[in-house]
């Protein structure tokens, strides 16, 4: 009777790295695009929050934008 021996170790699920690095991928997205849009909102105050949007537009659109790429890269999941 003859064993075979197996000289490379295979991962059972290879896809289950990728799985891993594209959630880690989602969590990181999520918190830039978040560090993006954190302190414009003024808890009970609608004109100060309007007057933060207007004066940081660029950094809403980004925060919004990483927002999509987060969401796309859960949906990936």
């Amino acid at each position: 009777m003859s064993t075979a021996v197996m000289t490379e170790q295979s991962s059972p699920c290879p896809g289950a790295r990728t799985i891993g690095v594209v959630y880690l991928l989602y969590f990181v997205v999520a918190m830039v695009g978040e560090l993006f849009i954190r302190g414009m909102v003024v808890s009970g105050d609608a004109a100060a929050t309007a007057n933060n949007i207007l004066a940081r537009q660029s950094l809403l659109r980004l925060g919004l934008a990483t927002g999509l790429v987060g969401t796309a890269l859960f949906m990936w999941l």
